[in-house]
């Protein structure tokens, strides 16, 4: 529904991977995961990496690697969107319809429930929790 054309745990990938996929995110930011992502990227293609990760965690990479396979290794930051021109942007795709953003909202709170919903975001239980004030 959000555009993935596949998604698998990392022990599935050899019977997916195939030659390797064009993109791949890793979300989760941890070394062995992104070294996955990496290596399930085919020739020329793109990795995206949008989990943050630890500031003292390290990926190792040999320069050939690097220069043989050309992919390409990149950050991702909030969708790599302009808040001050894409946020606006995105708004108005939701209210007309035309960005769906339903489906990412796993549950609703109030004010009160905030550190509940730290907690459920932290144990991995939720996409999102949106804050409601009422």
């Amino acid at each position: 529904a959000f555009g993935a054309t596949s998604a698998c745990p990392p022990e599935d990938l050899p019977a997916v991977a195939g030659a390797g996929f064009d993109f791949t995110f890793d979300v989760v930011g941890a070394p062995a995961t992104l070294r996955t992502a990496w290596d399930a990227t085919r020739r020329g293609g793109t990795v995206v990496v949008v989990g943050a990760g630890r500031m003292d965690a390290e990926v190792t990479f040999s320069p050939f690697e690097l220069f043989y396979m050309e992919r390409t290794l990149k950050g991702c930051v909030y969708g790599s969107a302009d808040v001050r021109r894409d946020f606006h942007r995105f708004l108005d795709l939701w209210r007309t319809g035309r960005l769906e953003l339903t489906p990412l909202i796993s549950r609703r709170i109030g004010l009160g429930g905030i550190n509940d919903a730290f907690a459920a975001m932290q144990a991995g239980e939720v996409l999102r929790s949106v804050i409601t004030f009422d």
